[in-house]
């Protein structure tokens, strides 16, 4: 019947894609001789499941009366896929916080497929709780794989204490945070210290800034900030007298007035 040599729709093919080996005319029948693949008997779409060559024959009946039969043969060699693999952590990250993220091969894509967080590069960051699935993909010698890892984020602890809102130079208040366990800090320079719980004003009047951290069992950190303000003291006068000198049984005024 005189077949054509066989092509393919595409000069390559990727293992797990698909190619179309083709001959004219049409109506003969498709079958893989040897290689890794199965082919459809009627369309010649191959479906490769390996990277070794693949041998094809195509077997037309010819037309009865008029032509003969007729068999061509033809070859094509997948490409491997590459193999992607994330490779940084996937344990547990806190919200607000940011994971350098690796794979293999080098030199893919990372994306965010769902979930409350960013990519910029290879830096995620983690933006609200919940679960975020992470996406790497990778192209090599034109065949492409991709694999995602879903990465679990915690919110942060909810945190509050309470202190004054007034004190005076150099007095000493104890401070509550909740939830307890945290710690107190001094922000503004200056504004007195803390040992434990117990805070100690400073000798200069102002208002400053105390901070409390929290870190939660899932070890994400949150805090909060409060100010306080020391008041300025009275102010008192030197004392005197009204009189320098009293006898045994007399009386005599002290006196001081505020300066302030």
């Amino acid at each position: 019947i005189g077949l054509t040599a066989m092509s393919f729709s595409s000069s390559t093919v990727c293992v797990g894609s698909t190619v179309t080996a083709q001959s004219t005319p049409t109506g003969g029948t498709w079958s893989v001789l040897s290689g890794p693949g199965t082919i459809n008997a009627s369309t010649g779409i191959i479906s490769p499941t390996g990277s070794t060559m693949i041998d094809v024959r195509y077997i037309h009946p010819g037309v009865s009366g008029t032509s003969c039969p007729d068999t061509v043969m033809g070859s094509i060699t997948p490409l491997a896929n590459p193999i992607a693999i994330m490779t940084s952590s996937s344990a547990a990250m806190c919200v607000n916080t940011t994971r350098a993220l690796t794979g293999t091969p080098a030199g893919g894509t990372f994306s965010v497929v769902s979930g409350g967080g960013t990519i910029s590069g290879t830096t995620l960051t983690a933006v609200s709780a919940g679960t975020v699935k992470v996406k790497y993909a990778i192209t090599g010698s034109g065949c492409s794989d991709d694999t995602t890892v879903d990465i679990i984020v915690n919110g942060l602890p909810a945190v509050s204490f309470s202190a004054p809102a007034n004190t005076c130079p150099r007095s000493t208040t104890t401070l509550t945070g909740a939830p307890t366990g945290g710690t107190f800090s001094v922000v503004t320079a200056g504004g007195g210290t803390i040992s434990g719980t117990t805070y100690t004003a400073p000798a200069t009047a102002g208002t400053y800034t105390l901070r409390y951290d929290y870190t939660d069992a899932n070890t994400c950190t949150n805090f909060t900030t409060q100010p306080i303000t020391v008041n300025s003291k009275i102010g008192l006068t030197a004392m005197s007298f009204s009189s320098s000198t009293v006898c045994v049984g007399s009386t005599v005024t002290a006196h001081t007035t505020t300066t302030g």
